[in-house]
C-alpha cells in the first residue's frame, strides 16, 4: 500500500491529484 500523503514529496504531481488519488484508493479499498 503506497503512501503519498506526504507534502512537498512529489514536487512534480500536485497536491490535489495526490488527495483525489487517495480518496479513489480509499473508496475501492472499501
Amino acid at each position: 500500500m503506497p503512501n503519498k500523503i506526504s507534502p512537498g514529496n512529489n514536487s512534480s504531481s500536485p497536491t490535489w491529484g495526490t488527495y483525489w488519488g487517495q480518496i479513489i484508493f480509499y473508496f475501492f479499498s472499501k
